[in-house]
């Protein structure tokens, strides 16, 4: 099968995993679990952003499947690796995270270990 089938859909469900943490994420700084009483956990859980990520998460296994149905897991793993990728770049755009010289260095050994795996 052609490469551009694998790194769509691969791509496409890094990119929806992150998005999913991202909803998470956005719901925890504004309201954190609650564990007080069942009552208050199932609450927290059925939040909009939750249920947003857990469709987002579902989209991106459903993705993944696809992926591991029609080409080999050696080649389908390294590219979930891009979900660090996307969540670096969520963490710093969205959250505002500080972004330093060693993570970039991480995302470059990434994106090298991911072209690098898929060559043959």
């Amino acid at each position: 099968m052609n490469s551009i089938m694998l790194i769509i859909p691969a791509l496409l469900s890094s990119a929806c995993n992150s998005i999913a943490n991202a909803l998470w994420k956005t719901q925890f700084l504004q309201t954190p679990l609650q564990t007080d009483s069942l009552y208050a956990l199932i609450r927290s859980v059925f939040h909009w952003r939750i249920m947003g990520g857990v469709v987002c998460y579902g989209i991106s296994m459903l993705l993944f499947f696809y992926l591991l149905s029609h080409y080999k897991l050696s080649q389908v793993v390294p590219f979930l690796a891009t979900t660090y990728i996307f969540n670096f770049i969520i963490a710093g755009i969205v959250f505002h995270e500080v972004i330093t010289w060693t993570q970039l260095g991480g995302i470059a050994l990434i994106i090298g270990g991911v072209i690098l795996s898929n060559l043959a």
